[in-house]
């Protein structure tokens, strides 16, 4: 049998007595063999480095039948036998319609982050390639040869074929703008756009330069149906770095480098003397050594970004769990707090009445010591009232009881209960009462206890000299406390910290051994919980400090009905 009246007209295999490697265009190795090698590792690398998920899975075969379309059509080019040719052509439809097929399913799989496809995804596919495979060996796909000039007429099935890919393109963006568009996404919006424009440039390329290179017979137009792949490599490469799919760190820097060296190696399909294969040798040579030096240096970066984002994950964790334990704390301090109020308490009830003589006449020496026990009960009791305040402000507990009440007589009762305090210490007391009502609408138990605290603090850090007190009346809308001491100042650099947490100024513990620096926290707390304002004057070290508390007067008119006001105006 003479072979050569299988040939197509032309044809002169050399290359296995099959393919004839020299009437084929150079275009088709440049394009061709590029998009070959790049969707490959496109495919198997996605595979491995997303462990073998739904979404890598498809994405595998994908590009897996999109290889081997652009194989079979890259071996029609070259083959020279009009039956291979045939084969060739004919069943080349049961690799397209499962690039469409396997496109659905990934955009599908990876904007919805699942890890399962619909039923009826899977059924309507499979009935559709069955379909196909029903319809290869029949003159539906090719309905007759021409021997002469190697050419085919195509079927109704590529017809429909046509139509069943412009309709997967157009299902691939309905879902994507379903999800874009729905309330619950598990993949930011920006990502679903990218992912469903890359898939659909993709496929647009795809089926158009098929379709006209069909209707017009210039079937090197096929040539740049696979510059869709690289505006799908290109988007898909900003995902990856961008939103890190995929688990591909180095991912963009890799293909660019891959396909930039395979690019410039099928420069030597074109080369066509000495010095284009000396040259393109050259830049092939440089291009590969700077593109391994790049994707180190990218690795090394991205390395070095995962340690950061990995100690800051273990901060979030270390962070949380302080937080717990700072909760923790605070319940176990209200809870031991509580418990030492009553005891204490009790201990300096019973000191009392021991000093006032209510079981009898006590020899001095032990009066004394029972007054030490006072003191101390009375100094403990204001620690734990620190604590207790402070635990109930953390956990939203403190609770403020409202009513009018004078200020002016609060303040006359605090100095009347604390001015044995300051003749015991050794000052002298000085009050300045203001003579009109100052009528305020706080929390009277707390409002003493910051009074209380006040002067309290002043008697401790104050040495010798005395205390002066000032109540006054400011632009009839508020009034002003002042406590004034001699004591051992505050210094410039402590002043902007002085009412925060367990602040103490640097001589505190030189003048007075208890103390928390909670007190003036709690104050501040307290009288801005009253929308009032609480601030510390002071020379500097050793020249006394001031303290001032100033809270807002109710209106005297306030609780006059506005009836009787409008009357009284009337009058």
């Amino acid at each position: 049998m003479n072979l050569n009246l299988l040939l197509c007209p032309g044809e002169s295999p050399d290359f296995f007595y099959l393919f004839d490697l020299h009437t084929a265009p150079q275009l088709l190795y440049y394009s061709y063999i590029p998009t070959i090698i790049i969707s490959l590792f496109l495919s198997i690398l996605v595979l491995r480095k997303d462990n073998y998920s739904l979404r890598s899975k498809t994405f595998f075969g994908f590009l897996l039948f999109f290889i081997l379309w652009i194989f079979n059509i890259f071996i029609q080019w070259l083959v020279s036998y009009i039956v291979l040719l045939m084969f060739f052509w004919q069943t080349l439809i049961l690799l397209e319609i499962p690039i469409f097929i396997f496109a659905v399913f990934f955009t599908y799989s990876f904007i919805n982050n699942t890890k399962s496809i619909p039923n009826t995804y899977k059924i309507t596919a499979l009935l559709l390639y069955l379909s196909a495979v029903i319809s290869v060996p029949t003159k539906y796909v090719i309905t007759s040869y021409d021997i002469v000039n190697c050419v085919g007429t195509y079927g109704n099935v590529w017809g429909i074929t046509y139509v069943f890919e412009i309709l997967a393109v157009i299902f691939i963006a309905y879902i994507c703008i379903k999800k874009y568009t729905s309330r619950q996404k598990d993949i930011p919006g920006s990502e679903i756009i990218l992912i469903g424009s890359g898939v659909i440039a993709f496929l647009s390329f795809f089926i158009f330069s098929n379709i006209f290179a069909n209707l017009t017979g210039n079937y090197e137009i096929n040539f740049i149906g696979p510059i869709g792949l690289t505006i799908f490599a290109s988007i898909l490469s900003i995902i990856m770095l961008k939103f890190k799919a995929f688990n591909i760190k180095t991912f963009g820097s890799q293909v660019l480098i891959i396909a930039l060296i395979i690019l410039i190696g099928s420069q030597f399909f074109y080369a066509t003397n000495t010095a284009s294969v000396v040259l393109t040798a050259v830049t092939l040579v440089v291009t590969g050594v700077i593109g391994i030096n790049l994707m180190r240096s990218v690795k090394k970066e991205i390395d070095l970004r995962e340690k950061i984002e990995k100690t800051e994950k273990d901060l979030e964790v270390a962070n949380a769990h302080l937080k717990e334990l700072d909760i923790q704390k605070t319940e176990f301090i209200s809870f031991a707090t509580h418990q030492l109020r009553g005891p204490l308490t009790a201990v300096k009830g019973y000191a009392s009445l021991l000093i006032e003589g209510d079981y009898g006449e006590m020899s001095a020496q032990v009066k004394d010591a029972i007054k030490v026990i006072y003191e101390s009960t009375q100094s403990l009791l204001l620690i734990v009232g620190d604590y207790l305040n402070i635990s109930r402000m953390e956990q939203g507990r403190m609770k403020y009881d409202l009513a009018e009440f004078d200020l002016k007589v609060l303040v006359e009762e605090t100095v009347r209960e604390l001015g044995p305090n300051l003749s015991y210490a050794g000052l002298s007391l000085n009050f300045e009462n203001v003579k009109d009502p100052c009528i305020v609408n706080a929390d009277r138990g707390k409002i003493k206890e910051v009074i209380s605290n006040l002067i309290d603090n002043a008697t401790k850090y104050t040495k010798k000299g005395g205390i002066n007190i000032k109540l006054e009346k400011i632009n009839q809308d508020r009034c002003r406390l002042m406590i004034k001491d001699t004591g051992i100042g505050i210094p410039p650099e402590v002043m902007p910290k002085l009412f925060e947490k367990f602040s103490r100024a640097p001589d505190a513990s030189k003048t007075n051994i208890m103390g928390t620096g909670l007190g003036l926290f709690v104050a501040k707390t307290i009288i801005e919980q009253h929308k009032g304002r609480v601030w510390a004057e002071s020379e500097g070290a050793g020249k006394g400090s001031t303290f001032i508390i100033e809270l807002r007067l109710v209106n005297p008119d306030s609780h006059i009905p506005e009836a009787v006001k409008k009357f009284a105006e009337g009058l």
